[in-house]
């Protein structure tokens, strides 16, 4: 079935700066049973907050956007013990709660939020959100149709009630809020909840299609790639189904590696390795910006860290910032001077800024130190491509095959690219398909 959303995902759509301030506080409190009884609400106005109870909101946000949600939660318990009737404190409380996986005090808290005002959305979303993670679906349902009977449109409401239905079985109901959410989001996350209806109902070709649109929308989807290989394994389709199954398994080891690495960068002695780590698994599952963010999280903690110092360097680089990368490369290069990937890293570098006779110093004093792999001469060969300097790449690419004895997929399709920028489409077109031959990049054409 399809897993569950993060906690963070869970959470996040909930919990912005501006929501915080949007609803009001004047109702009569009720108590949570009340609460949960009610499916239909009116949303309440927003609510007029002190000035520094505002901005103690505001600095929650910063910290829960830092990962500092243990440090938020302090702050947060302290101001409401002095300030107890703080407008939306509670629910403050209850979504750091949240990105921390404590749902039970997470639900705590949105509850007492209800009980000072019953019309606050964000709190009975909050509530579903909970009561989600902690597999209690037939409760969350009467605060999902609450919250859609405040805001009718809301289309993440009304795909967690869908998802929530089909999970309790209740097929027929789930289909109408699905299919809104397909038509309206268009996503791999939608699509792939359609088509995991269709599965529920055994209707097979209908899965498939909905399967195959997921990985088209987003082709490294975990639970599309799992159910359609089950589905089509049901078809007979059986050597696409070994395929998408077992790029399933490589890719479910990453998201665990991933998953993990996010916790610990939670804990409260979370350390600039931690969050080195966390950026390098973000990168490799293309959330740059995240990674970005965590690798400036680390070098707060470290300055001196140099995975962390390079990596950030090598992500400028691949983002265009040659010049803010520049500083970095030069200054892990005076923490590590016979370290291999500082070398390379300011080579790469060097050569992006257009200083090639010093690059080629930099990679010669990398090989030098430590054996390069396919991935090194690779990234090096595109960087003298897209600098032009053609004669370079296909030298470096030459030495890559003596060196290594074997010409990988990365060189292969290096080599493609390279020939494609010499203009001689003859020899571009064949090491490309050789590279994809039996493991394609584009699932769209596999299936």
């Amino acid at each position: 079935m399809i897993e569950p959303r993060p906690a963070a995902a869970a959470f996040g759509a909930v919990f912005v700066a501006a929501t915080l301030l949007c609803a009001g506080c004047s109702r009569e409190a009720s108590t949570p049973a009340q609460v949960e009884s009610q499916p239909e609400a009116t949303e309440s106005p927003s609510p007029k907050v002190a000035p520094q109870a505002a901005r103690l909101l505001a600095t929650l946000e910063q910290l829960r956007r830092a990962g500092r949600e243990r440090e938020a939660l302090a702050l947060a318990q302290g101001y409401l013990r002095e300030h107890p009737a703080t407008p939306r404190l509670h629910y403050a409380i209850g979504v750091l709660h949240g990105y921390l996986e404590d749902h039970e005090a997470a639900m705590q808290a949105f509850e007492l939020e209800l009980q000072a005002d019953p019309g606050h959305f964000e709190s009975r979303h909050g509530m579903a959100a909970a009561l989600t993670r902690l597999g209690r679906l037939e409760a969350s349902l009467s605060f999902l149709r609450a919250c859609l009977s405040m805001r009718p449109d809301d289309t993440e409401v009304r795909f967690q009630l869908g998802r929530n239905l089909s999970a309790l079985g209740r097929l027929d109901e789930a289909r109408a809020p699905i299919e809104a959410s397909v038509a309206a989001l268009d996503s791999a996350d939608a699509w792939a909840e359609l088509g995991l209806l269709e599965k529920r109902a055994m209707r097979w070709p209908q899965a498939r299609e909905a399967y195959a649109t997921a990985l088209r929308r987003e082709p490294e989807h975990l639970a599309a790639l799992l159910n359609l290989g089950q589905v089509l394994q049901r078809l007979g389709e059986n050597e696409t189904a070994a395929f998408l199954l077992d790029r399933h398994r490589q890719r479910a080891v990453l998201a665990d590696r991933l998953d993990q690495a996010e916790r610990s960068s939670r804990l409260s002695g979370a350390t600039a390795t931690n969050f080195a780590q966390l950026a390098g698994l973000q990168e490799a599952h293309g959330r740059r910006a995240e990674a970005q963010t965590s690798y400036r999280r680390a070098l707060q903690l470290d300055p001196g860290h140099v995975p962390a110092t390079l990596g950030l360097a090598l992500l400028l680089l691949e983002n265009g910032a040659a010049e803010e990368a520049m500083p970095l490369a030069a200054g892990a290069l005076l923490r590590a001077p016979q370290s291999a990937q500082t070398h390379y890293v300011l080579g790469r570098v060097r050569l992006a800024r257009g200083q090639v006779e010093a690059a080629e110093v930099a990679f010669a004093a990398s090989r030098d130190a430590g054996a390069w792999d396919a991935g090194h001469f690779a990234g090096v060969a595109r960087a003298y491509r897209e600098a032009g300097e053609l004669a370079s790449a296909q030298a470096l690419l030459d030495l890559a095959l003596q060196d290594l004895g074997t010409n990988s997929d990365p060189l292969q399709r290096e080599q493609g690219l390279l020939a494609l920028a010499r203009s001689q489409p003859g020899q571009a077109l064949a090491p490309v398909r050789a590279a994809a031959d039996g493991e394609p990049d584009d699932l769209e054409a596999w299936l």
